[in-house]
């Protein structure tokens, strides 16, 4: 789609108001005008970029707009009668953009505003509704125009593994989407950040990805089998020009408004088995100048000419073998889909990322495939649950607490805190600001455990009472006595504001944003090592601050975590610095001004995505000057920031 203005037809402004002290600004086409004459009621649909033009928050970010439009019924499905709106398959979407924007999702967009109103006398269908969908923008192009088939091997395997991350996330939110194919699935190369968009059609589900390679196959990422027969090869080609060609088509011909609520499908008007018998001349003739059947038999045929012969047994079982399929998910990985929703951080744009652990709990060499998109980085896994657990997966946790750990609170307590320090504090490096540990040089966080926690993180809920399985029932409760410092204590009162707010306090964060999962789900994952540290990465920051060094690997698996997350290549240190260089911004403003008007850089800074300050914050990394600096210096040819 070209970057032209939006030609909009007499009865839409440029500028949407929504009644709520928010408007919105049209800013270019995503898609051309479409109309479906044959649905419940009929309805047209535009989309669009838009930015928000009045309201509390005024950023440069762009938002997506979906303008539905009731139009006159046709021929098969007369609805000429004005109707209040919205539609099922907007109804639908509204549903599950909301339950994304509930759990933060980095995979999809998010609801970000909604709009009814009716159509004045020069619409199509005077009285009838129009419908305004505002949601966040992914970033990235679709695959079916980035030509994904014909991308390198290595890189069609890497969007595979990144899909399957995404498509598991969004099964273990109760949703499976109906319309799938290339046209709706987003890839952006520099992040490597894959992302799912469209569900006007969807169904409930309560099970995960049970087959990865049949669920690649059906979104059109993965080859299907060798067909067995001439129907199934016609089938297969049908379904690759209906759901991967492009969404005209798709909408026109297939996705028409009508659908009950929660359900998901095709249109049930539309009888493909009529059109198949109909047309079987038309598509055997198409099959055969496509190359579909087998040179054996178009040249048995040929030389016969009576039927074609059926090849040997060995032959179809080689014939119709799949190709190979691709490497599966890591299994913590798919535990962690399986058991709950990522957190992610995302709130006017979102750019989370999966935890990367490349070590299990019991020291075994298991690898995590990465989710890079949007990858959350599991910064708090402190937020308010979205969602109960599922039952706990099966990992090497439960081989791992061998011997088993007490089983009352004051045992507990003891156990976790009866370590000895056998590491000096760390020091500061005078150019960089950044802490040194002599144990583990490549460790240079810039943010001391004390420091994140004065200046608000975790939603001031990071010591409250967690209840863990793996704990055997005990729960967890006032443990911050023993594991902090009676210093570090005397300066966050009081606890209840700053360690174990009952619950999630967003506000009282220092980017005033919520990003993170629940201790809950890192359980799940097999992310937490209840033999040290039932709390987590940060809690194992704490004790490794304060000199407590393991020799089983532990130490180097949460090094390791840091680095992939903000370390001097980290995905989250990447993404928040492209942010900035994206925005123009040349200089990092003073956080601590976040309570002053101001302008300039104090201004341009609160624009620059909070949420991801906020997780780089609760991974013991700020924005320095000299790391902004540098992204601008890799920036070839970039465009000017703004003034200082």
């Amino acid at each position: 789609m070209e970057d032209t203005a939006p030609v909009l037809p007499t009865y839409l402004s440029k500028v949407v108001d929504f009644g709520n002290g928010d408007a919105y600004e049209l800013l270019k086409p995503l898609a051309t005008y479409r109309s479906c004459h044959d649905g419940t009621p009929a309805e047209a649909r535009m989309v669009l970029t838009c930015r928000r033009y009045k309201g509390s928050s005024l950023t440069e970010d762009e938002f997506v707009m979906k303008i539905k439009i009731q139009i006159p019924g046709g021929e098969r499905r007369p609805s000429n009668s004005p109707e209040v709106g919205p539609s099922t398959t907007t109804a639908h979407e509204l549903e599950a953009l909301e339950k994304f924007r509930h759990t933060n999702s980095a995979f999809t967009p998010v609801l970000v505003n909604f709009k009814k109103a009716v159509q004045p006398a020069d619409g199509p269908l005077p009285g009838g509704y129009l419908t305004f969908l505002v949601m966040t923008k992914m970033p990235g192009d679709s695959l079916f125009n980035m030509y994904y088939w014909g991308m390198p091997t290595e890189e069609r395997n890497e969007i595979s593994q990144e899909f399957l991350v995404a498509i598991k996330w969004i099964y273990a939110q109760g949703i499976e989407p109906v319309d799938c194919g290339l046209r709706n699935i987003l890839w952006e190369r520099e992040t490597k950040r894959c992302s799912i968009i469209d569900f006007e059609l969807w169904r409930e589900t309560d099970t995960s990805v049970s087959d990865d390679t049949k669920e690649l196959q059906r979104w059109g990422l993965a080859r299907q089998p060798t067909a067995k027969n001439h129907w199934e090869a016609w089938n297969q080609m049908f379904r690759a020009l209906i759901f991967c060609q492009g969404p005209s088509l798709a909408y026109d011909r297939v996705v028409c408004p009508g659908t009950p609520l929660g359900g998901g499908g095709m249109d049930p008007g539309v009888d493909f088995e009529a059109e198949r018998l109909a047309n079987l001349r038309e598509k055997q003739k198409l099959l055969e100048s496509l190359n579909l059947l087998t040179s054996n038999a178009r040249r048995t045929g040929e030389k016969r000419g009576g039927p074609v012969k059926k090849p040997s047994a060995k032959r179809r079982r080689r014939d119709a073998s799949p190709s190979p399929p691709l490497k599966p998910r890591p299994s913590r990985t798919s535990a962690r889909i399986a058991a709950a929703g990522g957190r992610v951080s995302y709130s006017e744009e979102t750019k989370d990322t999966v935890d990367i652990d490349s070590t299990a709990v019991d020291g075994s060499s298991r690898r995590r495939t990465r989710n890079r998109s949007n990858r959350k980085v599991q910064t708090s896994d402190h937020h308010s649950p979205r969602k109960p657990s599922q039952p706990e997966p099966k990992s090497s946790l439960s081989k791992s607490l061998t011997p088993p750990l007490p089983t009352n609170l004051p045992s507990l307590i003891e156990y976790y805190n009866s370590w000895t320090p056998s590491a000096p504090p760390p020091t500061e490096d005078p150019e960089t600001h950044s802490y040194v540990f002599a144990s583990h040089p490549a460790f240079r966080p810039n943010k001391s455990p004390l420091a994140i926690l004065q200046e608000g993180a975790f939603g001031g809920s990071f010591f409250a009472p967690w209840r863990s399985r793996t704990l055997a029932g005990v729960t967890l409760v006032d443990d911050y006595l023993a594991t902090l410092p009676a210093a570090w204590r005397a300066q966050l009162l009081p606890p209840e504001k700053y360690l174990t707010a009952p619950r999630y306090d967003a506000a009282l964060n220092r980017h005033g944003r919520a990003c993170g999962q629940t201790l809950a789900q890192w359980e799940d994952a097999g992310w937490i090592d209840f033999r040290h540290d039932p709390r987590g990465w940060f809690e194992w920051y704490i004790r490794f601050w304060l000199g407590r060094r393991l020799d089983d690997g532990e130490d180097e698996r949460q090094v390791g975590r840091w680095l992939r997350c903000v370390g001097p290549r980290g995905r989250w240190k990447r993404m928040l610095l492209k942010k900035y260089v994206e925005m123009g911004v040349r200089s990092v403003f003073d956080d601590g001004d976040d309570d002053d008007d101001g302008d300039g850089d104090d201004q341009h800074e609160r624009q620059v995505s909070p949420v991801m300050h906020q997780t780089c914050l609760q991974w013991g990394y700020q924005v320095t000057q000299e790391d902004l600096d540098e992204a601008w210096r890799e920036v070839r040819g970039g465009g000017r920031g703004r003034e200082s």
